[in-house]
């Protein structure tokens, strides 16, 4: 065995099996950390989608508890849409200014490098 070891084919054939052995090890890595990735992934959108049903009734409530307040029929599902419109804008026209910053940012830089 010791004597197949220093032969050239023994040599090669030692090697190639190390390789082989180093490439399907990796592989085993690979899928194992795509699991573990796919899995927290998937108890994310779980948790995200509850979260977005908690805040529904949420909301739905407070406007159910407005309507009874005020009143009225409609009036507390028109508050809680403007308090939810209000950030949203907010947000959605930061959005648009940081997303016009960063293309007129890429064509200021595609500009000023020229090819060779």
């Amino acid at each position: 065995m010791m004597m197949k070891i220093f032969e050239q084919d023994g040599l090669v054939d030692t090697i190639y099996k190390y390789i082989h052995t180093q490439i399907e090890l990796t592989k085993l890595e690979v899928q194992e950390r795509l699991e573990v990735m796919i899995k927290k992934l998937i108890l994310l959108l779980v948790v995200v989608m509850l979260a977005t049903l908690f805040l529904l009734f949420l909301l739905f409530s407070l406007a159910f508890y407005l309507n009874s307040v005020l009143s009225s029929d409609f009036w507390g599902f028109v508050i809680v849409t403007i308090l939810i419109g209000i950030p949203l804008g907010i947000f959605g026209f930061r959005l648009q200014k940081s997303w016009k910053d960063a293309t007129a940012q890429q064509h200021t830089d595609d500009s000023t490098t020229t090819l060779p």
